[in-house]
């Protein structure tokens, strides 16, 4: 997914992952700047965020995206930009998808 946020080209991509089926499911969101058209991944440690599902709990995709972007957002330092860009950001998240699901 791509986002712009105060001139800024955000690349966001999800990913899982489960040892086995009785293990927490992972889900981890990259980040990535576009700077001239190219993709520069902010520094290593602060470009992801991790949401962990309890074994005990229902595997839901939507919800594990939203608290692993979140994350990632906070992890970044990108959590500091105006409460206007966060939301914009937000509601483009929500608009691509709601698209997704159709």
């Amino acid at each position: 997914m791509k986002f712009t946020v105060n001139g800024r080209d955000i690349i966001v991509k999800f990913r899982y992952q489960r040892r086995n089926p009785r293990a927490r499911v992972h889900t981890f969101c990259d980040l990535s700047i576009l700077k001239d058209g190219e993709i520069t991944g902010l520094a290593a440690e602060s470009s992801a965020g991790e949401a962990i599902c309890d074994s005990r709990d229902q595997f839901i995709k939507t919800v594990g995206r939203k608290r692993a972007l979140r994350n990632a957002l906070s992890n970044a330092g990108l959590q500091e930009m105006p409460k206007t860009a966060r939301t914009e950001l937000w509601k483009q998240y929500f608009a691509t998808t709601h698209e997704l699901a159709k």
